[in-house]
């Protein structure tokens, strides 16, 4: 958990080498098996993925970040609901991020459902960077998916 930490302050201290060593040793330390007393019993290797999977984006990396995310979509353990909303929220900004609209197109309806079964601030602000990620993009390009990606990334309520 601490290298995870470590991971996202280098990220945003804008410290590529350092967040791409932390990054590495967080997702190794993900796969070990927790112990008994672990206070980080959370940091799953699904959710350390989901969290490097941020700072990769944040080093316009998003190729990177989506295989990540893809990786461990279907590994989510059951109580991380909230937590897999965020991840499947950051999987469309990635998607959207790479060019894959219609991809993007295809996200949307599970990527909300799963959002409004377990709503978030971290869920919320990454849709919102998604809207955002297609408003830029529809007025540089107007192109179908773009639209179709416009009109169905709704302001979640």
């Amino acid at each position: 958990s601490i290298a995870r930490q470590e991971a996202l302050a280098a990220a945003a201290n804008h410290d590529a080498q350092s967040f791409a060593r932390s990054s590495a040793r967080a997702l190794d330390i993900a796969h070990v098996e927790p112990v008994a007393d672990d206070p980080a019993i959370y940091a799953s290797p699904a959710y350390v993925a989901a969290e490097v999977a941020l700072g990769l984006m944040m080093f316009r990396e998003a190729g990177k970040a989506l295989d990540l995310l893809r990786e461990h979509h279907g590994s989510w353990p059951a109580g991380q609901l909230r937590d897999f909303a965020v991840a499947s929220a950051r999987m469309l900004r990635a998607t959207i991020m790479v060019g894959g609209y219609h991809a993007g197109v295809e996200l949307i309806p599970d990527t909300l459902v799963t959002y409004l079964s377990a709503p978030s601030d971290r869920a919320r602000r990454e849709l919102r960077y998604c809207r955002r990620l297609v408003r830029d993009r529809a007025r540089a390009t107007n192109s179908l998916p773009l639209q179709t990606l416009r009109t169905r990334i709704e302001p979640p309520r």
